[in-house]
Parts: C-alpha cells; structure tokens; sequence
C-alpha cells in the first residue's frame, strides 16, 4: 500500500484530505481484515453476506473517495505502476543472482568448501534454478 497509495492520490484515484500514513493503515486493515473474513474457515463467521466483494468495493470508495481521475490520469497510474513492478523485479532478482553467486559455499549452514566439493546430498540433488523469464512483465 505504501507504494501504490501515493501514486493514487497524485493521480485522483484516492482522495488526500486524509494524512497518508493513516490511510495506507486502514486501507492494508480494511484489505487483511477482508481476506481473512472470506477465507474458507474463518472461525468467526457469524455474519455471511452474497456479494462480499460488492461490500468491500464499497468500504474502499468510502475509505478512498469516489474517483475523480481522467482517462489520462488512469493510463498514468498504470504506466508508473508497471515502472515500480519492474524496479521491485529486478531487485528481487539482483538478491537471488547473488545468493547464487557466493563462491565456495555450499546449500546448508553456510559451511566453506572448494567449489564442487560438498558432499552433501542437498548440494548433489539440488534442482536447477528455475527460468526467471516467464516472470517477465512487457
């Protein structure tokens, strides 16, 4: 929320009138307290409703005001927000390049080797890395 929240506002999808850090609060409440509420055994089901995502669609109009943004300002948000998923991608990918990268350490406790020596069945059997490209956003 705190990422995509401030771009909202900038582009009129969400109201300000609101201090930014109690809206990004309740807005990630309003959308745990959802999710936990329609999870298959939620064991304070005592109220059950037929359309609860019309309900929460409601709840996050009140929480964020009634949309106000152009079709430009919508193309905007979704330009920048494709921008931040790249930049999260690719940090998350840069992490998992170097975890793979630390030489002469095996898979388990971190322990020094020579590389290709480990002797472990973890390191022997460990399956290949799995193609990030299909994780590719256009």
């Amino acid at each position: 929320m705190s990422l995509v929240l401030p771009v909202w506002r900038r582009y009129h999808l969400a109201r300000t009138d609101w201090p930014l850090d109690e809206q990004i609060y309740v807005l990630q409440a309003l959308l745990d307290g959802f999710v936990a509420a329609v999870a298959p055994a939620h064991p304070l089901r005592s109220t059950t409703i037929d359309e609860p995502a019309k309900v929460m669609a409601a709840a996050v109009t009140t929480l964020l005001g009634p949309e106000e943004a152009s079709p430009a300002d919508v193309r905007a948000v979704a330009d920048e927000a494709l921008q931040l998923l790249r930049a999260q991608r690719e940090s998350v990918l840069a992490s998992l390049v170097q975890r793979r990268r630390r030489p002469g350490r095996c898979a388990h406790r971190g322990r020094q080797h020579l590389p290709g020596r480990c002797r472990t069945r973890m390191q022997r059997n460990r399956p290949q890395a799995p193609s990030w490209e299909r994780f590719r956003i256009a």
